[in-house]
């Protein structure tokens, strides 16, 4: 007859709980540095520092992929800092991970507007609306690209519309 087992089973279970632990501590860790790189960024953007915000924003992308509140504020940041193409690419991110937000559209409208795309600035105002149907400048950005395209009566249409939401808004 042989002797008992010594605890191995044990052990390797505590090795691999511990193991799983220290995962977890770590993955706190870079969260914990993600919300402050994120609260840096927006820091750095508040006060107008918008190569700083980009690179805070850069330094959380490279621990958290798939946020889109990074793209999105990234994207804020490179088209106050003039970099329109990557600001469009931000927003596309944005829009590919968060496709019900209504104000990705809207800026990503603003960008193409002020690139010299009104057709483009258009589709995404038309979505932004189709999304907020009471966003007053998304009816006002849109009336302005339609009028940029000639459609002068489309253009006319939204303003009506940002007419009525006024007079809504101030009736409640």
């Amino acid at each position: 007859m042989e002797g008992l087992k010594k605890g191995t089973k044990k052990t390797k279970q505590k090795k691999q709980a511990n193991t799983k632990l220290d995962q977890a501590v770590n993955e706190c860790k870079e969260l914990q540095n993600v919300v402050e790189y994120f609260k840096k960024g927006l820091g750095y953007s508040r006060n107008q520092q918008y190569s700083q915000a980009i690179q805070e924003y850069n330094s959380a992308l490279t621990i958290v992929q798939q946020d889109p509140s990074l793209f999105y504020n990234r994207a804020i940041a490179y088209y106050y800092d003039g970099q329109y193409a990557l600001a469009v690419g931000d927003f596309n991110k944005a829009i590919e991970l968060e496709p019900r937000d209504a104000d990705a559209y809207y800026n990503r409208g603003l960008v193409y507007q002020i690139s010299g795309h009104p057709d483009k600035a258009i589709i995404d105002y038309t979505k932004a609306i189709s999304l907020n149907k009471e966003d007053a400048n998304a009816f006002y950005n849109r009336g302005i690209a339609l009028a940029e395209s000639g459609q002068f009566g489309f253009a006319a249409g939204d303003y009506c519309k940002i007419i009525d939401l006024d007079r809504h808004i101030s009736n409640d």
